[in-house]
């Protein structure tokens, strides 16, 4: 698979869970003390998402974490040689995807689909992607 293709795509992860694509990605290319860390944050941010007081991923703050992560696992994925592509390739697939996830969860909240259910749905669209990807990587 092309390098900024899977930036772009674990960008997307990004702005889907922005602790579980970092996570994802440090565990496949290193054995690194960070990885378990990063992996407590993404289960954490997987179950505060399910929380009414948790601000959309769309505000200003989150969104810019969620760029920050999806430029970080791209210029991980991008290597030396694509770096720089990388980073604004995951940062773009991030906030691609935060757009595009907020009014998913809108239409599955009009559809009158629990905001917990939809939530799990992503989560587990969010794993299961990013597993492949970074299996692929």
């Amino acid at each position: 698979m092309n390098v900024l293709v899977t930036a772009a795509a674990l960008g997307a992860v990004s702005g889907s869970r922005s602790m579980l694509a970092p996570a994802l990605v440090a565990r496949a290319i290193s054995s690194s003390p960070l990885a378990p860390i990063l992996s407590l944050f993404a289960a954490g941010e997987m179950a505060a998402d399910k929380l009414p007081a948790i601000p959309a991923r769309t505000e200003a703050l989150p969104l810019f974490g969620r760029m920050v992560s999806g430029a970080v696992v791209g210029a991980a994925v991008g290597g030396r040689r694509h770096r720089v592509a990388g980073a604004l390739t995951g940062a773009a697939g991030a906030l691609a995807a935060s757009f595009a996830l907020a009014a998913a969860r809108r239409l599955a909240s009009a559809q009158r689909i629990p905001n917990a259910v939809a939530g799990v749905c992503e989560d587990a669209l969010a794993l299961g992607a990013g597993l492949w990807l970074t299996r692929r990587a």
